[in-house]
């Protein structure tokens, strides 16, 4: 059963998910666990949400900024194509 992303904010139902994947760790008691997350923009409110097997919830901006930031930077680095290399090996 796949559940949607609902903003806990304004309770809209249509969110654009920047990210998803899966995770994998242990419990307090070294047990693997493992599950699935989402990170995405509600077009309703434009608030930021996140999901990892629970309820949505807004995530601090040290999350976000971890788990998203390099998927904004690399956005705006597309939407500003060409763009110069960022190798620092490559000649000029």
């Amino acid at each position: 059963m796949s559940l949607s992303l609902i903003c806990p904010s304004c309770k809209g139902a249509e969110v654009d998910i920047l990210a998803s994947g899966l995770w994998d760790g242990e419990d307090k008691d070294g047990r693997p666990i493992s599950g699935s997350c989402e990170y995405g923009i509600c077009k309703q409110c434009h608030g930021r949400v996140a999901r990892y097997d629970g309820p949505p919830y807004f995530p601090a901006n040290e999350e976000w900024q971890s788990k998203i930031g390099p998927i904004e930077q690399r956005q705006r680095q597309m939407a500003a194509w060409p763009y110069e290399s960022e190798d620092p090996n490559k000649e000029a």
